[in-house]
Formats: structure tokens, C-alpha cells, sequence
């Protein structure tokens, strides 16, 4: 399992998500995430699934807030907890998955990638 939450530590906050056909996309200043694997955002009003009706919403209201580092839960390869205490969990692959979990691209050319198993 990979651990960029010490690596998203070092950047700056969330400044932008794009929806992107079957995948989104997290931009931290000009670091990049890429999420392959079913998203949730879990906040004090419920959690959202990528999705279903308020996800969009609830990955958004993010924006402008620093990720923080999270102990994955059973079940997720990526968890990041933001400065209000949402809360992201990218789920860990099933046989309907891609290759990629997720790819973690650094403004420094550092490039992390998470395979499904």
C-alpha cells in the first residue's frame, strides 16, 4: 500500500477536482492525483460515493483545504483526511477494476502509482 499522504503533507492545498469521464482528478498547486478506483468523501453530514447524489458536491467543498495524514480503513489503499475533517477513501480494487488504483503526480516529477491487486 502507498503512502503519499506524507508526500500531499508537503504540497499545497486542494485547488481544483475535475470530473473526467470514469476517473477524477485532485490538483494540489501543480501536483496532480489521479483516482481510478471508486471515491468517497465522508464529511459530518454523511458520506458521499462517487457517484451518487451530493459526492460532486461534498469533493468539492474541499477545495482550499490541506490533506492531513489518515490511517487507511479496511477496505481503502488511500485515505487522506482534509483540515475541517472530511474525510477521502479511495477503495481498494475488485475484478471490475483497472490496473491503477491511483497515480500521484508531483510538482517535483515525483510520480507514485498504486496497483490493484
Amino acid at each position: 500500500m502507498a503512502n503519499i499522504s506524507a508526500v500531499i503533507l508537503m504540497i499545497a492545498p486542494l485547488s481544483q477536482v475535475a470530473f473526467i469521464h470514469d476517473y477524477v482528478e485532485l490538483a494540489f498547486g501543480n501536483a496532480r492525483l489521479s483516482i481510478y478506483n471508486e471515491v468517497s468523501v465522508l464529511t459530518s453530514s454523511g458520506v458521499y460515493v462517487q457517484g451518487e447524489v451530493g459526492f460532486c458536491d461534498a469533493l468539492v467543498q474541499l477545495i482550499d483545504q490541506r490533506a492531513k495524514e489518515s490511517a487507511n480503513p479496511e477496505g481503502a489503499v488511500l485515505a487522506l483526511e482534509f483540515e475541517q475533517g472530511s474525510r477521502l477513501h479511495v477503495r481498494a480494487g475488485d475484478a471490475s477494476s483497472g490496473p491503477e488504483a491511483f497515480q500521484f503526480v508531483g510538482a517535483s516529477g515525483v510520480i507514485v502509482v498504486e496497483q490493484n491487486a
